[in-house]
């Protein structure tokens, strides 16, 4: 049986690096607002955090989705500690910079 939860997700402004498309590099956001969606099930478990977040450098905002499936996950032999498999996704998505040929 499927069970879905919506909880307070982190702490607002709670520091995390995401792409910021303004500044085009991967920078230090401050989350503005955060809400957290936890699946369990019979054959999975995954938390997903929704945020609003905004760039410490140019202070344009954007929104990241970090995915965290705790059934994917091995152990790091040389930091001698647990990786949980963790997806993260800034919208608007980084486009390819190119330059005109001409």
């Amino acid at each position: 049986m499927s069970r879905k939860v919506l909880l307070p997700g982190a702490t607002d402004r709670t520091p995390v690096m995401s792409f910021c498309i303004q500044c085009r590099l991967e920078k230090q956001h401050e989350v503005l607002k955060s809400i957290r969606q936890k699946i369990d099930d019979d054959m999975e478990s995954e938390i997903t955090d929704y945020q609003i977040v905004i760039c410490l450098g140019c202070k344009s905002l954007s929104f990241r989705m970090q995915l965290v499936d705790t059934d994917l996950y091995f152990f790091d032999k040389e930091q001698q500690q647990t990786v949980i498999s963790c997806t993260i996704k800034s919208y608007p998505e980084p486009i390819e910079l190119t330059r005109r040929l001409g």
